[in-house]
C-alpha cells in the first residue's frame, strides 16, 4: 500500500448530518420527559450516552453498551420499560415489523417512544440499509400510539450536501473506483459548509419535503 492509498484509507469525511443546538437537545429532553425514575432503552445505541437511566443495547459491545442483542428479539421482560429510543436504527434492522412488535412488548402501557429515521440520505452502513421514511410515514413506526410530537431531525441542507457529494464523486470518477473513493472523501469536505444552512432552513415551511431525517415522539395506549 503506497502513501496515497494509506492517506485515502485513514481520511474520514465530515458528518453529513448537521444538528442544530435545539435538535441536539431533543433526546435529552425526551429522557427528562419520561420522568426522573424512568427506565429507558436506547436500542441500537452505538457509542451514545444519555445518562444513567438509559440502558444501551446494540449488536456489538461498543463503549457504553450494557446489553448486546438484536431488535427482533430483545432480552427484556414484558412491559418493564418507561421509554424506548431509536436513533438512525430502524432503517438497518432486517425485520422492521418484528422490531416494532418487540418495542411494543417491552414498553409499559403509557410509555413513550422516540424514533429518529432518515428520509433523504445516501445508502450507508452496507449491507444493512433497507428503508427510508417520509414525514407522514414516521407514524407507521408507532402504530396505534398517540403522536405527541414530530418534526425534522436533520434538515434539507444536510440532505443536499449528502446527495451532491455522492453525485459529484460518481460523476467525476469516470468509472474509476480509486477516483470514486477520492471523490467520496474530498467532496464532503468541499460541500460541508452547505449543511450549516439548516440552522435557519429546517424551520421554514415545506422543508420537510426534502429533509434528511425526521423524528417522532409517541405514547403507547394505557389500555
Amino acid at each position: 500500500m503506497n502513501l496515497f492509498q494509506r492517506t485515502l484509507a485513514v481520511t474520514t469525511p465530515p458528518d453529513f448530518a448537521y444538528k442544530t443546538g435545539h435538535s441536539q437537545q431533543r433526546i435529552p429532553r425526551f429522557v427528562e420527559q419520561v420522568g426522573p425514575d424512568a427506565l429507558i432503552l436506547n436500542l441500537g445505541s452505538g457509542r451514545t450516552d444519555f445518562g444513567r437511566r438509559v440502558v444501551n443495547l446494540d449488536i456489538k459491545p461498543f463503549s457504553h453498551v450494557a446489553v448486546v442483542g438484536v431488535g427482533e428479539r430483545l432480552p427484556v421482560q414484558d412491559a418493564c420499560l418507561d421509554g424506548v429510543i431509536t436513533q438512525g436504527v430502524l432503517e438497518h434492522v432486517p425485520d422492521l415489523r418484528a422490531t416494532l412488535a418487540e418495542i411494543d412488548r417491552v414498553l409499559r402501557p403509557g410509555g413513550l417512544v422516540y424514533h429518529e429515521a432518515p428520509f433523504i440520505q445516501g445508502f450507508h452502513a452496507s449491507p444493512n440499509d433497507f428503508r427510508r421514511f417520509t414525514a407522514v410515514g414516521m407514524a407507521e413506526l408507532a402504530p396505534g400510539y398517540q403522536v405527541l410530537e414530530r418534526g425534522i431531525a436533520v434538515g434539507p441542507s444536510s440532505a443536499m450536501m449528502w446527495v451532491a457529494s455522492e453525485y459529484l464523486a460518481l460523476f467525476c470518477s469516470l468509472g474509476n473506483r480509486t477516483l470514486l473513493k477520492v471523490g467520496r472523501r474530498a467532496f464532503p469536505w468541499l460541500l460541508s459548509p452547505l449543511k450549516f444552512a439548516d440552522a435557519w432552513l429546517e424551520g421554514t415551511p415545506q422543508a420537510e419535503l426534502i429533509a434528511s431525517a425526521f423524528y417522532i415522539v409517541a405514547r403507547k395506549p394505557e389500555a
